[in-house]
Parts: structure tokens; sequence; C-alpha cells
């Protein structure tokens, strides 16, 4: 039930930021997650993209960005990494 924050997860979504657009206001956004408990992760100040690993048994999920979205030998490092185990709803932060 989406409109009970206590209701059981179901399913999870990922989503991340694009590689070149420029950023939504951080503050903007950061000011409106009071209102939605359902958002476990929040960052939106770096650019970059979402890769998976993906297994029968679980999903790995990483949060990429890149060190300048102007530099086209920008670097690449991993922000935040998850995982989704099978049978198990809702994603786990790992280290």
């Amino acid at each position: 039930n989406f409109d009970d924050p206590t209701s059981p997860t179901v399913a999870t979504e990922f989503v991340g930021t694009s590689v070149t657009s420029d950023p939504s206001p951080y503050e903007t956004f950061s000011r409106l997650l009071p209102e939605n408990p359902h958002v476990r992760y929040f960052e939106s100040r770096h650019r970059g993209y979402v890769a998976v690993d993906l297994t029968p048994d679980r999903m790995e999920t990483r949060f990429q960005v890149i060190s300048d979205r102007r530099d086209p030998k920008a670097t690449v490092s991993t922000l935040k990494r998850f995982v989704v185990e099978g049978g198990k709803p809702g994603a786990v932060p790992l280290p």
C-alpha cells in the first residue's frame, strides 16, 4: 500500500541520475523526502549511471558516478551499492 509507509515492501525500484545533464536542485528534492518515506536513498549532486549484476539468486546494483561530466577523461567511481536477494523483497545497502 503506497499510502501506508508501514506496509511491507514488495518490490524495489532503482533510479539514477543522467551522465551529462545538469543536476536537479538537491535542496529542493531533499526537502521533499519527509513526504516520501518510501524513498530509501537519494543523491542527485553527482552525475552517473546505475550498473547491475544479475544472477538467478540476486541483483547487485551500483550507483556509478563520474568525476566531471564536462571532462572526456573523467574517472568513474562507485558511490553506493545495494543488493536484492531472491525471495527477500527490499534493497540492502552493501559496504
